[in-house]
């Protein structure tokens, strides 16, 4: 695939000139320091962490006086923890933050999204680069970015920014808008996993509460072929629960008498529990009076009357939610745990469900609390025995990148769920949160015996706390007291980081990134990236190429897809210059998402799950014989486009989509 070779190479190049900050053998050696033991959930004192090739060696009680060629850090007055992992973000989002701080999901997401469109392949690499800086400089070494992939050089721009900041972690394929076919798809994915090592390759199936069971389960089946992590946001509002009740109600409606007597009663079965309320007041009644109802002490305060009143919400039906549908797709029944993000709206049933089927929750209580979606039930997932990691969602959501931030926030909203600390700390105390940002989330991503501990073994991604801010201090040891890790959740943030060391690597020094990252240019080119996208959005993007099709194995086969707007201009030229016939495949989707569009879909899910094409999907498979020459045309203002095949004109009306030129072996 001549365009992706090219794109891997010249990344390739970024990597090459990156220095590596590490020394052979015993390479870093951090003398007299505090260790934080997340697992067992205590403090060692003044210890001795041996790294040798990025692997943590040794962890002593005595200093190394005589350390060889090794880099030495003296840790005094220091305290080290494990590397932070991000369980969940869109770091493309640096470009767009700070837009719409007053909206709700869909008003932001309306807005925040359409820009994505007008990215090119090096902004998307700047300002992902640009936000994985800011994460390493936050303490992250380890981070599950959704990528959003209009374009196909999304997963590799993502890839190589998050690999040049030193991250490591995963990248999640987001099958509705990754417009390939099957067969084609599952060769990406395999490529891209490939070409993205060390980072993780994982799939994204599909919102329950926008597409149809189809396309969600089309998903799910690409994850269980593959064996990869399957992952989604779920349930973020009471109102996607809504919408995922009508899209099933829909769909049994529109295709019911074509699907298997098993999945119609399947289906039939989730729709009449009903939905939710659309007042999202009253669902969270609802929810808080079963809450209540659980504490004995607090219904005997209630009186007769009022706890009457109380258990006719408590006692109010459980209405169908996305964890209904996930589970009656088989979502959580593959071989890895389902990574289900936000969880926010789970009923009773459905925390029965994760805890049973080993449901890891990515938890963004920034997000969720910006765009008013509401207060995820931790304290149930917890007391229910659910992992949760924690995550910062997109900057354009919280907006900034730091865990310190989501670690505060995540305990502060679960103390307004119950408004009642002491019940909350019955699960929640400030190891169970600094474990959500640390072990749990390395749990979550399936990499525990990896990281996010300081163990022999595992990989060194660790954080050297410095006590000499003020943002960590007083630091208390004495009386029976010890406040650390309360402190290291509530007070601090990036300034008392004094090191950042990743896989080894030292890539933040004295809280400054290491050259050739530069924290000025870093912002200074996101600001730029930020303003051409803003004002390409209004003025639309140009797509033109050129491309000469030799007889060059590179040749043999490649593909390039885009989003397409009204006011794009599209210019596309294909010349086969070689000396055989070449099968060129062109595609429409006639939606947004083309990955979504059911010629893309599997056929066996197709087998189980009707669906009919967009009314205006369009594809053409054609011969180019030597010296032939292939044309895609679209004027600014228009969805009209003129396919020129050998003089002959195809003229075309489309609409906000997916355009895919693909050269086929």
């Amino acid at each position: 695939m001549l365009l992706i070779v090219k794109r891997a190479f010249k990344f390739l190049i970024l990597v090459i000139l990156l220095p590596i900050h590490s020394a052979t053998a015993a390479d870093v050696i951090i003398n007299n320091i505090d260790v934080i033991d997340v697992i067992g959930k205590t403090i060692l004192n003044n210890k001795t962490i041996v790294i040798d090739r990025g692997i943590i060696s040794e962890i002593r009680t005595t200093s190394i006086t005589q350390p060889g060629e090794a880099v030495v850090i003296d840790g005094t007055n220091q305290i080290l923890a494990p590397g932070f992992i991000n369980a969940h973000t869109h770091l493309w989002q640096h470009a767009v933050r700070g837009l719409e701080p007053s909206g709700d999901l869909n008003s932001w997401s309306f807005l925040v999204h359409q820009f994505l469109h007008y990215c090119t392949e090096e902004e998307m690499y700047g300002a992902t680069l640009a936000a994985a800086a800011q994460a390493t400089l936050s303490g992250v070494t380890t981070i599950a970015d959704f990528a959003s992939p209009y374009a196909s050089f999304t997963y590799d721009a993502t890839s190589a920014a998050i690999r040049d900041a030193g991250l490591g972690g995963a990248i999640l394929f987001w099958n509705p808008a990754s417009f390939l076919g099957p067969k084609d798809k599952r060769a990406e994915i395999k490529r891209l996993s490939a070409e993205i090592a060390p980072l993780d390759l994982w799939i994204a199936q599909g919102h329950s509460f926008l597409f149809k069971p189809p396309v969600v389960a089309d998903g799910i089946r690409l994850a269980d072929d593959l064996n990869r992590i399957l992952s989604e946001h779920t349930m973020e509002t009471n109102q996607a629960n809504i919408e995922t009740h009508t899209i099933y109600t829909n769909y049994l409606h529109e295709y019911g008498d074509l699907l298997s007597a098993m999945d119609r009663r399947a289906i039939g079965a989730l729709v009449v529990k009903g939905a939710s309320t659309a007042v999202n007041g009253f669902a969270l009644i609802i929810r808080m009076a079963r809450q209540i109802i659980e504490n004995q002490d607090d219904v005997a305060k209630l009186g007769e009357h009022n706890a009457g009143q109380l258990q006719q919400f408590a006692k109010q039906p459980q209405t169908m939610t996305a964890a209904d549908a996930l589970d009656f797709l088989g979502a959580f029944n593959l071989r890895h745990p389902y990574v289900l993000i936000h969880g926010v709206w789970s009923s009773p049933d459905d925390i029965m469900t994760i805890a049973r089927k080993n449901v890891r929750i990515a938890h963004n209580p920034e997000s969720n609390a910006r765009l008013s979606s509401g207060i995820a039930p931790i304290w149930e997932y917890a007391k229910a025995g659910v992992t949760v990691a924690l995550g910062t969602d997109g900057a354009a959501s919280n907006d900034a990148i730091s865990m310190f931030r989501a670690m505060r926030m995540a305990w502060n909203l679960q103390k307004l769920e119950f408004l009642n600390s002491a019940q909350t700390s019955e699960e929640i105390d400030a190891w169970y949160i600094l474990q959500a940002a640390t072990i749990e989330g390395a749990k979550t991503l399936g990499i525990e015996t990896e990281t996010g501990s300081i163990t022999v073994g595992k990989e060194a991604d660790l954080v050297i706390l410095s006590k000499k801010h003020l943002g960590l201090s007083p630091v208390i040891d004495s009386a029976g007291i010890n406040n650390l890790v309360p402190i290291i959740v509530y007070s601090a943030g990036s300034e008392v980081i004094n090191t950042v060391i990743s896989d080894g690597r030292v890539i933040v020094k004295e809280g400054k990134l290491m050259p050739p990252l530069n924290e000025t240019k870093l912002a200074e080119k996101l600001t730029e990236i930020s303003n051409k996208v803003m004002q390409r959005q209004k003025t639309g993007k140009i797509w033109k190429e050129n491309w000469e099709l030799t007889s060059s194995p590179e040749n043999n086969q490649w593909f390039e897809y885009r989003s397409v707007r009204k006011n794009d201009i599209i210019d596309l030229k294909l010349r086969n210059s070689g000396d055989y016939a070449r099968t060129i495949l062109l595609a429409m989707s006639g939606q947004p998402e083309g990955g979504a569009a059911a010629p893309m879909l599997h056929p066996k899910t197709l087998a189980r799950f009707p669906l009919n094409p967009p009314k205006d999907f369009w594809l053409r498979e054609l011969q180019m014989q030597p010296g032939q020459h292939v044309r895609v045309a679209k004027p600014k203002g228009s969805y009209h486009y003129e396919i020129e095949i050998e003089g002959k004109i195809i003229k075309r009306t489309g609409t906000a989509e997916q355009l895919l030129v693909m050269v086929k072996q």
